[in-house]
């Protein structure tokens, strides 16, 4: 993580050279505050995460934890960390994240996904804002989300951070209710070889949302497991399908 704050250091001290401006800037610095943060969390997660589910068996082993926790602005959060293994390198996951379509693929439910905003840095950082739309449901609005998406490539590992910010391009609408990304990222580090030889990852993820609605938390529990369970298995099959000839 030094060699980020450093390079974000070297950055911030020439934004001329890139052509940023103050907002910019700020969204820049925001974002390696957010790696930070991350990396923080996942390598000394909170006490009180309850294992919730665990497939053994399955080649993805994935196991999902859950915790509830009040932040310093008296928010009830609720926190899921996740950790599986696929088949590829993390740079080749890093590139399945960072492709618009593919992801638009693994949310079937999106009604509008867009980037707003991308930073042409030439450094191992890159940082884009991204819109993201879900459609009403029978006793509610719908939900969006506007938010930084972070992603740092290093030797043999790949991380990623979204978390949600304001944009003078996209404010909030009437037909949808402007929803929180607290902290949702990836940190993808590479993992001995599978038997046939084809490269493997192990991904450590956390998510913690705020989608500003009063649902109870044994809700959240269960509808957040079977989506977690749902989208690694499309990620898992999806990344056998591109990588599987390495």
């Amino acid at each position: 993580m030094k060699k980020v704050i450093r390079r974000a250091v070297w950055l911030f001290s020439k934004p001329e050279k890139y052509g940023l401006d103050q907002r910019q800037l700020g969204l820049l610095k925001f974002g390696n505050e957010s790696l930070y943060l991350m990396s923080q969390t996942l390598d000394k997660p909170a006490p009180g995460y309850e294992e919730i589910h665990y497939a053994k068996k399955s080649d993805h082993q994935l196991r999902i934890f859950y915790r509830s926790y009040t932040n310093h602005q008296g928010k009830t959060v609720q926190s899921f960390m996740f950790e599986y293994y696929i088949n590829c390198a993390p740079h080749d996951f890093g590139k399945f994240c960072e492709n618009l379509t593919e992801q638009k693929t693994l949310i079937p439910s999106v009604e509008c996904f867009k980037v707003v905003e991308e930073f042409k840095v030439d450094t191992p950082v890159h940082n884009s804002v991204f819109y993201r739309a879900y459609p009403k449901m029978v006793v509610a609005k719908g939900r969006d989300f506007l938010y930084l998406k972070t992603c740092e490539y290093g030797k043999d590992y790949y991380r990623d951070v979204c978390r949600s910010i304001s944009h003078p391009e996209m404010p909030e609408v009437r037909t949808h209710v402007r929803a929180e990304m607290l902290l949702v990222g990836n940190h993808a580090i590479r993992a001995p070889n599978s038997k046939s030889g084809r490269p493997r990852t192990k991904l450590v993820c956390i998510a913690e949302t705020d989608v500003k609605a009063p649902v109870p938390g044994f809700v959240v529990k269960q509808v957040a497991k079977g989506e977690v369970k749902s989208m690694v298995e499309r990620i898992s099959k999806r990344v056998d399908t591109l990588y599987g000839h390495c």
